[in-house]
């Protein structure tokens, strides 16, 4: 009998990690709107390079879009 198989998963790397944690630390965003925001991004720290009204046209609330822009996340 077979024992079980190990399945290996990459870790992550040190910047999507922060960019996860920042985003679960930003005021206003909750798991529903960190989920849509990164949704089509190659990565999450990406959302940390955009400008303010990027933010925004993510449906980003105000304060949590001026939160992040400003590099308080």
């Amino acid at each position: 009998m077979a024992g079980p198989q190990t399945i290996h998963v990459p870790p992550l790397a040190t910047e999507t990690k922060l960019a996860w944690l920042a985003m679960a630390l930003t005021p206003g965003l909750g798991p529903r709107r960190i989920q849509r925001a990164v949704r089509g991004m190659r990565e999450p720290a990406e959302l940390f390079r955009l400008p303010l009204t990027a933010l925004e046209a993510l449906q980003i609330p105000v304060a949590s879009a001026r939160f992040i822009a400003e590099g308080r996340a």
